[in-house]
């Protein structure tokens, strides 16, 4: 059955939570425009996080959809951003481009749990999501994708994913006398520590992790050529810890790594590193398909975050 297409749109979303009820915090702001919708449940007493659902109309994303969705995790909230399902782009020679702008304040929480984008044959998609976390927040990143509908094999035109992670030092206040509180320090030569570091007002921020996965023509004919040595995944995922809440699991997945044997029969594949700037990085592969994927990523975070987040934050985890 051939899909309705509607007119392509530009829309926005924003979000901002304050803190509230323990660690969970509450929503302040909550809207969205056409075609990007989000809703949010009201959070059950013996709720762990605030759910935000990330929703397109008519199921997907059409050429020339061009889509900005903003949120600001306040102190002591816990966000887990989703989505209700797929993430379906449909074909269109301009393509379609989805973007993510969120802060994470100090002791905040905020976890991008969304099922996997899936693109269709002759698609074209764009996404871009830049994270900036401040000094004690915590951030959980899962970016995946999938090779189409049933019967395709990677024959979407292009797909680009960019994800950006920034640790965020807020400057110590002013005494008024050219003096500031606190105990920053300096290199000696007025310096920062790294050509990614950059100065914003009342504030310093340095990059962690730039993380950038591409999938065009050229990949799609190595992976399905005959001849290629390289094996028939059909979903790939990427998935970025960072700060406090997710120390104890970088390291137990670290340990793991370092310990498990590696078994060529295997149908999927993952690895973990840790970056100079304390992030966590997993990679997944997997040849049996999006569920396949799924209980590989559930088999190595999914208990943690659920300890986390609350089964409601990992939906997309283990449907």
């Amino acid at each position: 059955m051939t899909p309705t297409l509607v007119s392509s749109q530009t829309g926005a979303a924003q979000f901002l939570t304050v803190p509230g009820r323990g660690t969970v915090g509450r929503i302040h702001t909550l809207s969205s425009q056409y075609p990007v919708k989000l809703m949010s449940p009201s959070p059950l007493p013996s709720a762990k996080s605030l759910v935000i659902h990330v929703l397109s109309y008519g199921g997907g994303l059409v050429q020339g959809d061009n889509v900005t969705v903003r949120g600001t995790v306040s102190t002591s909230s816990t966000v887990v951003l989703t989505t209700q399902g797929f993430t379906k782009v449909f074909v269109g020679g301009r393509g379609s481009k989805q973007s993510l702008e969120i802060k994470v304040g100090k002791g905040g929480i905020c976890a991008l749990l969304p099922d996997p984008v899936q693109c269709f044959r002759g698609s074209c998609y764009v996404q871009d999501q830049v994270f900036e976390v401040e000094v004690g927040g915590s951030l959980c990143v899962l970016d995946w994708v999938c090779d189409g509908r049933t019967g395709e094999s990677w024959e979407f035109e292009r797909f680009l994913s960019r994800n950006e992670v920034w640790e965020v030092q807020p400057e110590p206040a002013s005494n008024g006398d050219g003096t500031t509180n606190g105990d920053a320090t300096t290199n000696g030569d007025a310096t920062t520590n790294g050509e990614s570091d950059e100065k914003a007002k009342g504030s310093r921020r340095r990059l962690v992790i730039k993380d950038n996965v591409r999938l065009d023509g050229s990949v799609q004919q190595r992976m399905l050529s005959p001849h290629s040595p390289h094996r028939m995944y059909t979903t790939l995922a990427t998935l970025i810890l960072q700060g406090p809440a997710f120390d104890a699991l970088s390291s137990s997945l670290l340990t793991r790594f370092r310990n498990e044997k590696v078994n060529v029969q295997e149908t999927s594949l993952w690895t973990v590193a840790k970056t100079t700037r304390g992030a966590t990085v997993v990679k997944v592969a997997a040849e049996g398909g999006v569920e396949e994927c799924r209980r590989v990523i559930w088999g190595l975070v999914g208990e943690g975050l659920e300890e986390l987040v609350g089964r409601e934050g990992v939906r997309a985890l283990v449907e």
